[in-house]
């Protein structure tokens, strides 16, 4: 149960995070899937590192996998999400709203 939680809170944060990558920055795909993913698993070590202080908490090596998998799910469901047409409908409009 724990692990799923994990995954599904930095599935979201890996899409919010390649969603914001990939309509700010200009340049390739695959740098701005890099930069997902790393940054994605920084915020997951530096949650795990802060747990590791938390007298109730702990830090495990599993809570980090299973947020790292779940930002690299998040980053697949943004690539699937802007190939349909509502994703480029989408996307579009935000581009345009940020001129």
């Amino acid at each position: 149960m724990d692990k799923g939680v994990h995954f599904l809170e930095f599935t979201l944060l890996g899409f919010f995070l390649a969603f914001g990558y990939f309509l700010s920055l200009k340049s390739s795909p695959s740098t701005k899937s890099y930069l997902t993913v790393i940054s994605g698993m920084l915020l997951s070590g530096l949650d795990e590192l802060h747990q590791y202080f938390v007298p109730t908490r702990s830090l495990e090596a599993m809570d980090f996998v299973a947020d790292s998998i779940g930002i690299l799910a998040g980053l697949l469901i943004f690539f699937f999400l802007s190939k349909t047409e509502m994703g480029k409908l989408l996307a579009e409009k935000l581009l345009k709203a940020r001129q």
